[in-house]
């Protein structure tokens, strides 16, 4: 092994320069967050061949004096911090001071800046040495151009994608850096021509301007929340707006956009019950912490920080979603309106029952008690030749008019000259998923235990979920080394010991997703099914709790219903 040395100035900037700045979307993040800490109103960046031969940032800021720019390329050096203590209140974008330093090593640097009232000056560096600083002619802010990049470095110019690629990665950056600063004006331009105008504006338009003609912008709302030490905002999409991905999942924690499990996890708790399964919500999140409460000197590109209060913000921004869906009730779903063909003759005119009890659309009451008997249990079916007469005759009285059952599975019910096509099982489901969560746990000793083997797999698992098994009324113990045994479950459970068996080997997350998929299951298998026959009185029943839901979603996010007025139906018969 070779003896110890130190390394040479030149070569520790290269290494260090390799550290910060990988692509060119580095040196945009770096000269962006540079700009936005000068305090600037108007900042436009250009980006040609895709970074490589240059990228260049204007701003209006408050610009640099001559001695600034002769210490600004060297490295740690920076305006922004002082003392070590200054780590513990850090309100600017930067402050390692590495920056430019970097930018200067692996690229060919010029700055043109000036202060109000003095001169401005041009400072030249290549490749990390000094060329020149000269008085010049400019206005109030800074030009900076990075050209040539990795010539000094020419391994790293190996790894670099194709300029459209790189191009993509700038403009990404640039959007990550623009969105949460709606009060400044942001120009991108690539290869000279404009690409992005972000003028100044709202919170919600900054990023319905970001993501032009992406997702219907429309739907998405600004709301906002705050706690001790800390005020988020937040722009969110209602249900009807989901991907596949998490691609519009965004968290801003004091300007900085950061990776951060908690915070994507509050939004799916926030937004699970609304959304079909294996889909993500549009969301984008701005939080602002005490500094004092929170550290980003743990990550290179500052991706990531320690907070003191991680759990108390993980709760209120879980309340902070709930209480934005809770708002429309049913009327979500309108965007969900299906303008397939309607069946000619839907029922039997005979069957026309009309009612007007008034039913109110959004109440925060769910459940009636006279319903409890309906909800607990699926209900019992009669024919309807056998009930004709007694429905016709029925003197309670409602708001809509129940038209029949279709096809198996869907009740059809007119109210204020507007079509409902109900999902039976899915309604149902839904109902008995939100008793399920608002009655207390109460756990039943087995009278023959159920005894299942385990894997050492299955063993990690199940001692760490126990508790959590006991909270939900499962309780669990050890029978020996490769057997476990269940002694009691809930009263409401109805699943077979092999269901109940796959499901404790099986689940894993925290307690609430636990629960939640309990539930869901219990909720599913107890639910009426598609082919099962319902009676008028049940299904009158089943849509007078349905029109008092908060949620009008079954728990695995589908909609329990859509709706078509009476003008839809005759523009699909051509009588408009």
């Amino acid at each position: 092994m070779k003896p110890v040395k130190k390394l040479n100035d030149l070569v520790a900037k290269k290494i260090a320069a390799g550290e910060v700045i990988d692509r060119p979307y580095s040196v945009v993040r770096e000269l962006l967050d540079n700009s936005i800490d000068a305090g600037s109103s108007d900042i436009s960046i250009y980006v040609e061949n895709g970074g490589v031969t240059n990228i260049r940032v204007v701003d209006n800021g408050s610009g640099m004096s001559r001695e600034d720019l002769s210490l600004c390329y060297l490295p740690h050096a920076t305006s922004k911090i002082e003392t070590e203590d200054d780590l513990l209140s850090l309100k600017s974008l930067g402050f390692r001071g590495e920056a430019l330093s970097s930018i200067s090593t692996c690229t060919k640097l010029s700055i043109v800046s000036k202060k109000q009232g003095e001169e401005a000056y041009k400072l030249i560096v290549h490749g990390g040495e000094f060329l020149s600083l000269n008085e010049f002619r400019g206005s109030v802010g800074s030009i900076i151009n990075a050209s040539d990049l990795f010539y000094s470095i020419p391994a790293r110019r190996k790894f670099l994608k194709k300029a459209s690629a790189e191009t993509t990665l700038c403009k990404n950056t640039f959007l990550e850096k623009a969105i949460p600063f709606p009060n400044i004006n942001f120009k991108f331009y690539k290869d000279d021509k404009l690409e992005l105008f972000l003028p100044k504006s709202t919170l919600k338009e900054r990023v319905i301007n970001s993501f032009k003609n992406k997702f219907n912008s429309s739907l998405l709302e600004e709301v906002s929340c705050e706690g001790e030490g800390f005020k988020i905002q937040a722009v969110l999409g209602r249900p009807e707006l989901h991907r596949k991905d998490r691609k519009y999942m965004h968290v801003y924690t004091n300007k900085r956009r950061i990776t951060e499990f908690a915070f994507i996890q509050a939004l799916q708790y926030g937004y699970n019950e609304v959304l079909p399964g294996g889909n993500y919500p549009i969301a984008f999140i701005f939080i602002d912490v005490d500094p004092s409460l929170i550290d980003f000197n743990i990550h290179p590109a500052k991706k990531e920080a320690k907070f003191n209060n991680l759990q108390t913000i993980h709760h209120r921004l879980v309340e902070l979603v709930k209480s934005f869906l809770s708002q429309y009730h049913y009327n979500m779903l309108t965007s969900h309106k299906s303008s397939a063909p309607i069946v000619k003759e839907l029922i039997d005119s005979k069957r026309d029952y009309n009612y007007t009890k008034n039913i109110p659309v959004k109440n925060d009451v769910v459940y009636k008690e006279k319903f409890d008997s309906f909800l607990e249990n699926p209900p019992t079916f009669k024919s309807h030749q056998e009930l004709r007469d007694e429905v016709t005759n029925n003197n309670n009285s409602r708001s809509y008019k129940y038209l029949g059952q279709i096809m198996d599975v869907f009740l059809l019910v007119e109210r204020d000259n507007t079509l409902y096509v109900i999902d039976q099982h899915a309604t149902h489901e839904r109902i008995l998923y939100n008793k399920l969560t608002s009655q207390k746990v109460n756990s039943q000793d087995l009278l023959l235990p159920i005894e299942f083997e385990v894997t050492n797999e299955d063993i990690n698992l199940i001692e760490k979920n126990l508790d959590t098994y006991l909270e939900l009324g499962i309780k669990v113990a050890k029978l020996d080394d490769d057997t476990y045994k269940i002694t009691a479950l809930p009263s409401f459970c109805k699943l077979l010991d092999s269901e109940i068996i796959d499901f404790i080997k099986s689940k894993k997350g925290a307690k609430a997703d636990i629960q939640r998929d309990l539930y869901d299951t219990l909720a599913c298998r107890s639910a009426i099914k598609e082919g099962d026959p319902i009676d008028p009185v049940a299904a009158r029943e089943l849509i007078d709790a349905a029109f008092q839901l908060d949620q009008a979603r079954c728990p695995h996010g589908r909609p329990i219903w859509f709706e078509l007025t009476k003008k839809e139906l005759y523009e699909l018969v051509g009588r408009i």
